[in-house]
């Protein structure tokens, strides 16, 4: 297991990340984070937290198949669809995100082991 906590710096680039792909865990919690586009080859994450960040599109994170826990409280997100394929996934929180609750109900019915917190 490799933890890499890098909550609270401001962060707005994460570009280089893509070469820690031993990385089990994630926290990356109150930057500034738009593009998480990098985090798709970060494959072996099992927890991940973006909290407090401005993520908008969350299509990288379809290739985290191995995510168990994915934080995503008070961003911009509108769109979960993608998410539907990480079967893995036991707890994902929604929480302050403009997302619709059948958005939401459309998740559950295709992550039915997941713990949504909305």
């Amino acid at each position: 297991m490799l933890i890499l906590s890098i909550n609270e710096n401001l962060i707005d680039d994460i570009s280089p990340l893509t070469a820690l792909t031993s990385v089990t865990h994630l926290r990356a919690n109150n930057n500034n984070i738009e593009d998480i586009t990098p985090l798709q080859e970060l494959t072996r994450l099992t927890l991940l937290m973006l909290n407090n960040n401005a993520i908008v599109c969350l299509q990288p994170l379809a290739a985290l198949q191995n995510l168990e826990v994915l934080a995503l409280q008070n961003n911009n997100i509108e769109d979960i669809s993608m998410l539907s394929t990480l079967h893995r996934l036991e707890v994902l929180d929604l929480t302050g995100n403009p997302l619709t609750q059948e958005a939401v109900d459309a998740l559950q019915a295709a992550l039915p082991h997941t713990n949504i917190i909305f």
